[in-house]
């Protein structure tokens, strides 16, 4: 019985080893190119498929910041989709200034769709107090193919501050975004002209397929405020069944 016992022994530290070794090699993970579901959710364990921000979520898809502040395993060059991707956002307060910049990554089309939804616009909301130079809450910045939906969206300073801010990025402009039952609020009514729900404008910018549909506009001086490059005009754009109080 004894050297049945000692070899169990051993066969168990083997795999203990085995599992150990494999959870260093998570910090260093290789290209994965992202498909099918993923979580945020800030009660969870920073791992590949679940984050504890938003910002981390989009670093692992992107790139950009090149460390995830949830400290969990970054993903490599060459970042890029191989089917649609959904990261479902855990009910909560997201206290971040989130931008998003698909410069870097592959495989982005109308089929293979990226999209963050917080399942629950009343229950999960990204907040943030912006400034002057950086007024945004959420920055999408020569994207195209994305969704946001299912979210409320804060932004709190009542002088300088964007739900969503849409601008190009390296002549890049943002196509086929769609926006969807979202609450779009800010501290009140103000006279500031630099404080809206969703603002599209940048030195390069048109913006084309863009869909805002079933969301609600709280205060600010602006619900949408969309503008063009004098030279270049958005087409097929559409803001349909929405509330502006």
């Amino acid at each position: 019985m004894k050297p049945f016992i000692k070899h169990l022994n051993s066969i168990l530290l083997k795999l203990t080893l085995i599992i150990l070794i494999g959870g260093l090699m998570g910090k260093e993970v290789g290209a994965i190119a992202l498909n099918g579901a993923y979580t945020i959710n800030p009660s969870g364990i920073a791992t590949n498929v679940n984050f504890k921000d938003i910002t981390s979520a989009i670093a692992y898809l992107t790139g950009l910041p090149t460390t995830r502040p949830d400290l969990g395993p970054n993903n490599t060059s060459p970042f890029g989709v191989s089917g649609p991707v959904t990261f479902s956002i855990a009910p909560g307060i997201y206290n971040e200034q989130v931008t998003i910049n698909f410069l870097y990554v592959s495989g982005i089309s109308n089929i293979n769709r990226v999209t963050f939804d917080g399942g629950n616009k009343n229950l999960t909301k990204i907040t943030y107090f912006g400034n002057s130079g950086n007024p945004f809450t959420l920055k999408i910045q020569g994207v195209d193919f994305l969704t946001i939906q299912n979210l409320t969206i804060e932004y709190t300073n009542p002088n300088y501050g964007y739900g969503i801010h849409l601008t190009d990025f390296s002549s890049n402009n943002c196509d086929s975004i769609q926006i969807r039952n979202c609450n779009f609020q800010t501290l009140g009514y103000t006279n500031s002209i630099n404080v809206a729900g969703i603002i599209a404008n940048g030195a390069g910018s048109n913006i084309n397929g863009l869909l805002i549909e079933n969301s609600n506009f709280y205060g600010g001086y602006y619900g949408v405020n969309l503008r063009s490059n004098f030279t270049l005009t958005g087409s097929n754009n559409r803001i349909l069944n929405n509330n502006f109080f």
